[in-house]
């Protein structure tokens, strides 16, 4: 009797400590300042407690390990801690490995062809209650963009040119390859006249009637402009291809070709998103106001929190680029910031932090999940401190995160130290 309670007990420790291992939230050590070396090793702690995923049939890539692996990009970038590129590099290697023309040759839907992508098995989309294989342009974009960033981390620094990777092989190789990687899938799936519309200069859903089956869009968006949040993310994508190709001073005429592109995306946005006064906010400021895409529904429009994040995140990466200078100026940039501030947050007097659905300020009914992509705003800090004193840097101090939103930890202390940096 006594060794069955001894059991017992050990049985409810050990669920305990299991329990708080899965509830364990991950906070910045403070809300100002330079990132810590301990820091660093909490983020790094976080990616390595990630669940593994081995492809991208369920989106895991594309919603998860892409993220994290950002965050480990943007943490290199500001500290230049060199176990966080090595690491990218190492999750890279196997997400590439994991790619669908060198793993199972999947013959996608749509496109009809065994592309240089990551396709889902999403149940969502299917046709007889079988999953097809399927991607969309942001699915692509979100596992592009760390493979591109990191390639452009690596060539930008001289020191790295003649130094040897972990696997034998040297950096710059591994990032001249990982830059061609990225571009084959941008130039066979993206750019294919079935997603890219030449004469518009636009991404769009797929032309071809059989999107509406799985239901990935109505017929009547068929063959129109993507959503914002979409174009921009890959051309933030595109972009890192770009700087990266710059400074490997190659392929001008793909440099030119994509800044064209990414531009036409930028002004696309700007046609459709509108500067709007607030009088009630008695505030002489304006917001930004857009909806969902350009041919939304009723229940689409205005854009939602989550994927107006995305859009904010790809407007304040690809603003760094002094060429886009006319596209993306200060203004636009301090009314997205407005528009967070003033319509999206809400602090209530106990310090719990609550979020607006929708940028216009309205329903505030919101599933975790998009209550924590509230973080993806930001960038936006660096543009206006209040986003970081008043929302970003709080919450991330005294809430934090869990593993699965760790990459939220990673943009936060990055964007603390660039703020540091600049004060």
């Amino acid at each position: 009797m006594r060794k069955s309670i001894i059991i017992f007990i050990q049985l409810v420790i050990f669920l305990s400590s299991f329990s708080l291992f899965a509830e364990t939230h991950y906070k910045l050590e403070k809300s100002l300042g330079l990132a810590s070396e301990s820091e660093i090793t909490k983020y790094l702690e976080i990616v390595s407690k990630a669940a593994l995923i081995k492809d991208n049939y369920s989106r895991g890539f594309s919603w998860n390990y892409a993220n994290y692996l950002m965050g480990l990009g943007r943490l290199y970038q500001v500290t230049g801690d060199p176990r966080l590129l090595n690491t990218m590099i190492e999750r890279i290697e196997f997400m590439l490995s994991r790619r669908n023309d060198r793993h199972e040759k999947l013959t996608l839907y749509i496109d009809g062809k065994v592309l240089p992508v990551w396709p889902s098995l999403y149940k969502k989309w299917s046709i007889n209650n079988q999953p097809v294989a399927f991607t969309n342009i942001l699915m692509t974009a979100n596992i592009l963009q760390p493979i591109a960033y990191a390639s452009w981390l690596i060539l930008k620094e001289d020191k790295l040119v003649g130094l040897v990777g972990s696997n034998g092989e040297s950096y710059r190789n591994i990032a001249l390859r990982f830059l061609s990687d990225a571009t084959e899938s941008v130039e066979m799936f993206a750019l294919s006249p079935l997603w890219f519309d030449q004469g518009k200069g636009l991404f769009i859903h797929a032309n071809n009637p059989d999107l509406a089956r799985i239901q990935e869009v109505p017929l009547k968006k068929v063959g129109q402009p993507i959503a914002y949040n979409r174009a921009l993310t890959m051309s933030s994508a595109m972009q890192y291809i770009v700087l990266a190709n710059e400074v490997a001073e190659q392929n001008p005429q793909t440099v030119s070709r994509y800044r064209k592109i990414v531009s036409d995306q930028l002004q696309y946005f700007k046609r459709n998103a509108d500067s709007i006064n607030e009088p009630k906010l008695n505030l002489a400021k304006e917001i930004l106001f857009w909806n969902f895409d350009e041919i939304s529904d009723v229940e689409t429009k205005p854009d939602d929190i989550l994927h107006g994040g995305l859009v904010s995140a790809a407007l304040m990466g690809i603003s760094r680029d002094d060429f886009y200078r006319d596209s993306i100026d200060s203004n636009l940039l301090q009314q997205m910031a407005n528009t967070y501030l003033y319509k999206l947050r809400q602090i209530e007097p106990n310090t719990r932090h609550l979020f607006k659905h929708y940028i216009d300020g309205s329903k505030t009914e919101l599933i975790e999940a998009k209550r924590l992509s509230n973080l993806n705003w930001c960038h936006l800090s660096l543009i206006e401190q209040k986003v970081w004193d008043l929302s970003c840097g709080p919450q991330l101090t005294k809430i934090g995160v869990n593993v699965k939103s760790g990459a939220y930890y990673a943009l936060g202390l990055a964007v603390r130290h660039e703020l540091a940096l600049r004060d």
